[in-house]
């Protein structure tokens, strides 16, 4: 946002606001962690001074003048974001995770910019296709977004070259810094998918189709021995995962990209079936299979049962591209269960728990949630964090959202909201049992209303309250316990 200042100075002074996210030791504010954001104003007699075509990205500002600062003051900041809201609810009985979703609910908030979800509101303010589409699940279910992310997806639109079916980095498109071909790229398959899948727009997915085929051919076009990596001949960078607490990143870009692309091509089979091109679904099917029979000759260990050797989530890649076999199902677990923190970057952040919840590991997920490592959100709130960092350590930025992907599960998984086909018209509610929490409650609003679940652990018993909206079909899934649910509200007494 901006700093409103009020002055009594005389016409024709100058008065300078130097805005920065940390102060040195001193109480001055850091030069670094500033990136250059001033404002200079030439005092003309009023006697209230403010932008009103841009905004900062802030926690303390220096406010200086020409002459004299004694006539200067500021009672007052404005916040500035997008016409969207919050319309979900968290709360439970750990303070840190709660701290995870109220301060991912503030960093997105400050980046919803102009019809843009941006990486951060300070240095780039950008819409990074990457960024954009790690957060687009989340961002659809737990805001008022629906028209921001239709505008978005124009962006993204507009920013595929219409001959090789290149996705840029950015949308819009500014030039400058890089992106990965599947993490990136691949938002032209991701975006319009999960806006299908939270708002029920077929015509929106026919109308990417063509482009989604273009951006497959391209894809295709980028293999080296059967493996998604951009040709050297292009002069840009392939990307795989990003802001990994290990330097360098030990995950070959290779084997990065060539997961998240087939995960996106099982997607694919569900638009072509959504849509009605069934033709194309043996193309799909016949891709998938080269492309992990090339994973599973270059990365797999057959001793093992690892990829990568089991690090910075390497195995979560994998298994959300439907590879390996139960070893490695359980090496990520045991791995995961034995460090208890994160070694990952981005996507591999949001695809770890999200395969410790699907495969039954509920309690090493939390325990990432809730780590007490150094790279852990345990960290930032150590270190006073209003809004999420760009990198686990030795962060340049101190607001950006992309690490904030873990909240979806806190309302699929722990919540156990989940969705069978599209607007919610159809969900399971199937809460994870999870030891360290004892008391839980949320909610979402979803097009065909608000969904909200909670529960509490008394004496054995686990008492859940969940209300569904009128015409949703809806079912209750906990351990054995199997029950149909009705529109409003359902109380259940569950003995453990």
């Amino acid at each position: 946002g901006y700093p409103v200042i009020k002055s009594c100075l005389p016409a024709g002074e100058k008065i300078t606001v130097t805005h920065s996210e940390v102060l040195d030791d001193d109480g001055s504010v850091n030069e670094f962690h500033s990136y250059a954001q001033k404002t200079t104003f030439i005092t003309d007699g009023r006697d209230e001074y403010h932008l009103r075509f841009t905004w900062h990205g802030f926690r303390y500002i220096s406010v200086s003048s020409t002459s004299c600062a004694n006539g200067l003051s500021c009672e007052k900041i404005a916040v500035v974001h997008a016409d969207i809201n919050n319309t979900s609810e968290f709360e439970c009985d750990n303070d840190v995770i709660n701290w995870i979703y109220k301060t991912y609910i503030n960093t997105q908030l400050t980046n919803y910019q102009c019809g843009v979800p941006t990486d951060c509101p300070q240095i780039e303010r950008k819409g990074y296709t990457g960024d954009g589409q790690l957060l687009c699940d989340v961002g659809m279910m737990l805001f008022d977004s629906q028209k921001l992310y239709k505008k978005w997806l124009n962006d993204i639109s507009d920013v595929q070259d219409r001959k090789t079916g290149f996705v840029h980095h950015t949308a819009p498109c500014f030039i400058g810094c890089s992106g990965g071909p599947a993490g990136w790229g691949g938002a032209i398959i991701r975006v319009p998918y999960v806006y299908y899948k939270n708002f029920g727009d077929v015509n929106l997915l026919e109308r990417f189709y063509p482009q989604m085929l273009k951006y497959i051919e391209f894809m295709n076009n980028e293999t080296v021995n059967g493996l998604i990596s951009i040709h050297k001949r292009r002069g840009t960078a392939c990307l795989g995962d990003w802001s990994s607490p290990k330097k360098p990143n030990h995950l070959p870009q290779p084997f990065v990209n060539t997961c998240m692309y087939i995960s996106m091509l099982y997607e694919m089979i569900e638009i072509a079936e959504t849509c009605g091109f069934n033709s194309d679904i043996e193309d799909f099917k016949t891709l998938i299979k080269g492309y992990g029979n090339a994973l599973n000759a270059e990365y797999f260990d057959k001793t093992t049962g690892d990829y990568c050797s089991g690090e910075q989530g390497a195995n979560a890649f994998a298994i959300i591209a439907k590879l390996g076999d139960e070893r490695t199902r359980k090496n990520l677990d045991r791995r995961y269960s034995q460090i208890k923190a994160f070694d990952t970057g981005i996507f591999a952040t949001k695809y770890l728990p999200k395969t410790l919840f699907d495969l039954g590991y509920s309690d090493t997920a939390i325990e990432l949630y809730t780590s007490t490592d150094k790279v852990s959100f345990n960290s930032w709130i150590k270190d006073g964090a209003t809004t999420l960092y760009e990198s686990w350590l030795d962060t340049r930025s101190l607001n950006h959202p992309m690490f904030g992907s873990v909240v979806e599960y806190l309302f699929t998984d722990v919540l156990g909201i989940k969705q069978v086909g599209c607007k919610y018209k159809k969900i399971i509610i199937s809460p994870k049992k999870i030891k360290i929490l004892q008391r839980v409650s949320g909610s979402i609003l979803t097009v065909s209303g608000r969904i909200s679940v909670s529960y509490k652990k008394i004496d054995g018993n686990v008492i859940f309250e969940i209300n569904v909206p009128n015409g949703v079909d809806a079912q209750f899934n906990y351990g054995e316990n199997v029950i149909a649910l009705k529109g409003g509200t359902n109380t259940i007494n569950i003995k453990e």
